[in-house]
């Protein structure tokens, strides 16, 4: 390779190395911006319940404000009769907050926190990978993110009539 063809090919490598440091640069900045702050109400994709997300402290909790199971006339609450203290067992499961303690990260995203399934009892590992207006990807696990399952809510098509919130 003569000189002509070596400095050809340096200029190509040197544009080709910029090229993918600004698409790198534009990713970054892309995923920073990309997951807002999801307060308000939401509610499962199934639609059995709503949760209000909201500050609590420097982190983001989630309140439940609706349960489909108690959304009919003569319904009796739902209490959270599976919870491994035995002194909450009697409380009701609508105002609790079960999304706890979810922490901004610098690439936009909410990491860190913990989810309480109340019809069995146990809490999980959770993560918001993405929120915009209508809709918030999670990721619920135990320990190991990868064999996790992953969550979604949508903001609600109609207005709901919250539960009486304890506490």
């Amino acid at each position: 390779m003569d000189r002509q063809q070596r400095s050809a090919l340096k200029r190509g490598l040197l544009v080709s190395a910029m090229i993918a440091a600004a698409s790198f640069l534009a990713d970054v900045g892309a995923a920073s911006a990309a997951t807002p702050e999801p307060t308000g109400v939401w509610i499962w994709d199934d639609g059995r319940a709503a949760v209000e997300f909201h500050p609590c402290g420097e982190a983001l909790c989630g309140r439940i404000v609706w349960l489909k199971s108690e959304a009919v006339p003569q319904a009796r609450p739902v209490l959270d009769i599976k919870n491994p203290d035995t002194a909450q067992r009697g409380r009701r499961v609508c105002g609790i907050d079960y999304i706890t303690g979810l922490k901004p990260t610098k690439a936009g995203a909410w990491k860190a926190g913990r989810i309480y399934d109340f019809n069995g009892g146990a809490t999980y590992d959770l993560d918001i990978d993405s929120a915009d207006g209508s809709t918030v990807k999670m990721r619920g696990y135990n320990g190991v993110r990868l064999l996790g399952v992953n969550l979604t809510l949508v903001r609600p098509s109609s207005e709901l009539k919250f539960c009486k919130l304890s506490g």
